[in-house]
């Protein structure tokens, strides 16, 4: 552990187990770990595991105000791993009895008024609806994100996306939007 190279380098936190934190690390970005023994030790067997941050997102954008007087919220479930493909997006703070929902996503933001709300993501050739439409509601829904079948096959290691969640309230009230979440891709 003695290189300039070196992110971090540990003997022992806990009793005869050590444990490394590498921050600032880039997702796709290759590094080398070394596990040795210490000087004149005989090493043996063990246990190497390696852990990402916690799933986030990040919201932008503002969802509009809906006839709940709520704005309407994005977050995301399981992870943002391309592999592991068990990202969930969910719609929340919507209104109780909403007539049918649709998640859309895109690869640039934008924020112009749509509806009763605010279209944050692009009208551009990366736009993409996330078919089915989801016929009644509910406070919060949820749709798993496969990223190995078309629409969203497009889902890469490394890319950003953005999700966003558009509603129809009621026949008489219209359209409305949550805000828009923002999804860096690892592998």
């Amino acid at each position: 552990c003695a290189t300039s190279a070196v992110l971090d380098c540990n003997d022992d936190t806990c009793g005869l187990q050590s444990q490394v934190t590498g921050n600032g690390l880039i997702a796709g970005e290759s590094y080398l770990i070394r596990i040795g023994t210490f000087p004149g030790g005989t090493g043996g067997t063990g246990q190497f595991s390696i852990a990402g941050p916690d799933v986030g997102g990040t919201n932008y954008c503002v969802g509009g105000l809906n006839s709940d007087n709520q704005e309407g919220a994005m977050s995301i479930s399981g992870s943002t791993s391309v592999a592991a493909n068990d990202l969930v997006l969910v719609a929340s703070n919507l209104v109780d009895n909403s007539f049918a929902g649709l998640f859309v996503m895109g690869d640039t933001t934008d924020m112009n008024v749509f509806g009763n709300g605010f279209l944050c993501i692009a009208l551009n050739n990366s736009f993409i609806r996330l078919n089915p439409i989801i016929n009644g509601g509910g406070d919060v829904i949820q749709r798993a994100i496969d990223n190995t079948a078309p629409p969203a096959n497009v889902i890469t290691p490394g890319s950003t996306w953005y999700f966003q969640y558009w509603y129809r309230e009621s026949l008489a009230v219209g359209t409305n939007l949550t805000d828009g979440i923002c999804v860096c891709f690892a592998p």
